[in-house]
């Protein structure tokens, strides 16, 4: 039902092609308050969801990801470009929401991705950016992990980093961490 394929090699995604955007216009009017798409009678579409609560739609007996389709009738078709919800919520797609990202920086506005781990004792933190990974080991707190995490993603993914703490600790990743041997690139 989705337009997602089942094509995953290094983190990259296809999607088949959305219809043309005059097609879409065609077919329906786009409520800017909202992000709702309505069809031409005024009926809202997009309202089932797929099992990880994303809205489709049906078009010409195929499915495809509500947000692609708002994309589309905007600017085109994202081709293999994701499209991701800025603020987090999938079922919010007002065009403000949403913009293009590639895979890991869709990956890296997901809410429930910690990034950290406790290994023997010691917390390590663990972000992965188009297939690299990026380690930081060996912190005695959680704190500490947790400042370290969200540093290291701003660093790596800007602002489509997506974490957030309420931990008041601030983590500096440096030069220095790597001549110490807490920070990898693997």
């Amino acid at each position: 039902m989705s337009d997602q394929t089942n094509y995953h090699n290094a983190g990259k995604v296809s999607f088949k092609p959305t219809p043309e955007q005059k097609l879409l216009k065609e077919l329906f009017d786009y409520d800017f308050d909202n992000g709702q798409l309505k069809k031409k009678n005024g009926v809202n579409v997009g309202t089932q969801e797929t099992r990880k609560g994303y809205l489709i739609i049906k078009i010409k007996s195929q499915g495809y990801r509500l947000q692609r389709i708002v994309w589309a009738w905007h600017f085109g078709d994202p081709g293999n470009m994701q499209v991701d919800h800025i603020n987090g919520n999938i079922k919010d797609n007002r065009i403000e929401n949403l913009r293009l990202a590639n895979n890991s920086q869709n990956n890296a506005n997901k809410k429930n991705t910690r990034g950290y781990s406790k290994r023997n004792g010691k917390f390590n933190v663990d972000i992965m950016k188009n297939g690299k990974h990026y380690r930081i080991c060996g912190l005695s707190t959680e704190s500490q992990a947790i400042a370290a995490a969200s540093t290291l993603k701003r660093a790596l993914f800007g602002e489509f980093s997506n974490y957030t703490t309420k931990c008041n600790l601030r983590f500096n990743v440096n030069r220095n961490m790597k001549k110490e041997g807490m920070l990898f690139d693997v």
